[in-house]
């Protein structure tokens, strides 16, 4: 698979970094793979910028501790 990097610009957005980039990444991708930790905002915003996106979302939340 092809790897294209999206970094987020904290030091010029700040907090607006993560779903700026998110939305990004949504635009560029042809679905989603989310494995998540149960209170990660910025993978909860991926997975619904994916969801506008129309794009198909397979997501796995992974209880904390594993």
């Amino acid at each position: 698979l092809p790897i294209e990097r999206f970094p987020a610009e904290w030091n010029r957005y700040g907090r607006a970094a993560g779903p700026m980039r998110n939305r990004i990444m949504a635009q560029h991708a042809e679905a989603l793979i989310a494995l998540m930790h149960p209170t990660s905002p910025g993978t909860k915003n991926m997975i619904k910028n994916a969801h506008q996106a129309g794009l198909k979302v397979y997501a796995k939340i992974i209880p904390a501790g594993n």
